[in-house]
């Protein structure tokens, strides 16, 4: 099914991104998969799925990553969604085991690397971005400065371990171009750092939606890593979510099988949550909505969909 998506047109109004907020515009997007060479292991060369807003001059991008023994294909869902609000979006397909698997500190470092020197010219993010633009027929153009990072399961850790050394860099020039990360069910374990990066975050916007305790999440165990480093409102919590929320329409029996199906309500609020709130963290304003005391926020919670999460630091 891979080439019947290659150069996809995929219309805004037919994606299905929940009840968009109130004058958000939304654009077309255009997706293919390339190869994106990331620093580890000497150079470990993975295919990376591109998401390009039409008609827009994209201000920022974002990295979203998917979790452990996962693939981009799992997450077209919301990386659409992230996209029509006019951001650019890579995703990455991260192997599960390895020298440079998906927990590894040195495929973390390897991003971390990449994402820093992204406005380099020649650049490996950049070529890969070039890449993506000449398949789809598109004229070239520089990735933004700006970015996000958005991850699910251990692709949630992953990327506060990159968050954390992004925000650790003592560039400023670097540091600064991380605008915010929306974390997705994370899930921490004894090997991937997100625990010990966590405090370098505390300046940075950072919110979470989170499913209820499962052997797929091992317990919300990423969630428990991340309330007692955060204060106020950390984000959501989707009591009858499951652990393949995330990858929504996308997901499959795999997850599924193991994990649970993922009911409608818990992914338009997902969906509506992580587009809205990344959306605000790279184009630096707020939608009043999508936080407590806002319409859309105040109904889902009403309706029993999510449950609001507070840090404890």
């Amino acid at each position: 099914m891979r080439f019947a998506r290659l150069a996809a047109v995929v219309m805004a109004a037919a994606v299905a991104v929940g009840a968009l907020s109130a004058c958000e515009s939304t654009y077309e997007v255009k997706l293919t998969e390339v190869k994106l060479a990331i620093p580890c292991d000497g150079t470990t060369s993975v295919d990376a799925e591109w998401a390009i807003p039409q008609d827009v001059t994209p201000t920022g991008f974002i990295w979203l990553q998917h979790g452990f023994a996962r693939s981009n294909d799992n997450l077209i869902d919301l990386q659409k969604a992230y996209a029509t609000r006019g951001w650019i979006v890579v995703s990455p397909t991260i192997g599960a085991f390895g020298t440079c698997s998906i927990n590894a500190a040195v495929l973390h470092s390897g991003i971390a690397t990449l994402l820093a020197g992204s406005t380099s010219a020649g650049s490996p993010l950049e070529a890969s971005y070039d890449a993506a633009r000449t398949k789809l027929g598109l004229p070239a153009a520089n990735l933004p400065s700006s970015f996000g990072l958005s991850g699910h399961s251990a692709g949630g850790a992953a990327m506060t371990v990159v968050g954390g050394t992004i925000a650790a860099n003592p560039s400023s020039a670097v540091s600064s171009r991380l605008k915010g990360i929306v974390l997705l069910d994370p899930v921490e374990n004894a090997d991937n750092g997100m625990a010990a990066n966590l405090p370098k975050l505390t300046g940075t916007k950072l919110l979470t939606i989170s499913g209820g305790d499962s052997s797929c999440n091992a317990n919300s165990s990423g969630t428990k890593a991340l309330l007692p480093k955060r204060t106020g409102f950390a984000g959501v919590r989707l009591p009858s979510g499951c652990h393949c929320d995330a990858e929504g329409d996308t997901t499959d029996g795999t997850c599924t099988l193991v994990c649970g199906t993922p009911k409608a309500a818990n992914k338009a609020a997902l969906k509506q949550l992580a587009v809205d709130w990344m959306s605000d963290f790279l184009g630096n304003k707020t939608t009043a909505s999508a936080y407590p005391g806002g319409e859309y926020y105040e109904k889902t919670k009403t309706a029993g969909t999510i449950t609001t999460l507070t840090g404890t630091a």
